[in-house]
């Protein structure tokens, strides 16, 4: 199930109802690469993110990223970051993205996310970004997480309910 943050929306320039459903039908449905995302977040792209090349700078997509994977550990109850004195939680190991095509300014993107185990303490969330002016996969990566004690300074198992958050 899409998780989206209709707040996000607010002010956006280049959105209709049709390129949201429409974006949003093509990360969940396996439409893309077979891969049926489990999490939307809808962004609107900035003048800041531009380049002097036109289009958005290839780092902002990085940025992108991460803000899904901030939002989706949000829609599942799964709370980061130090002012929630977090002894365990994600970290980011390494991650890449694949450049499909250009995006500029004003337009807005939806960012599909999906977590997938790969181990007792890591797992790879996959994107896909839509850019609404076109309606197409302008972006794809992945990131490798790790479950990470930081406390200890290193990786640790998944408890069963960051399991259960992350995984289904």
């Amino acid at each position: 199930m899409i998780g989206l943050r209709r707040g996000a929306l607010r002010g956006a320039r280049c959105l209709s109802t049709n390129a949201l459903v429409a974006a949003e039908q093509l990360l969940n449905t396996g439409a893309f690469k077979d891969i049926k995302f489990t999490h939307s977040t809808t962004l609107n792209i900035r003048w800041g993110d531009m380049d002097s090349m036109g289009h958005v700078n290839n780092v902002n997509f990085f940025v992108y990223f991460e803000q899904a994977r901030c939002q989706a550990f949000d829609d599942v109850g799964l709370k980061i970051g130090s002012q929630h004195d977090m002894v365990e939680g994600p970290i980011l190991a390494q991650t890449q993205c694949r450049y499909r095509g250009p995006v500029e300014f004003p337009d807005t993107v939806t960012v599909g996310s999906l977590s997938e185990q790969t181990s007792d303490s890591t797992w790879t969330q996959k994107y896909a970004v839509v850019a609404h002016s076109s309606g197409r996969v302008v972006a794809e990566g992945d990131a490798e997480m790790v479950w990470f004690d930081y406390k200890e300074g290193k990786r640790k198992s998944f408890s069963e309910d960051a399991k259960k958050r992350l995984f289904g």
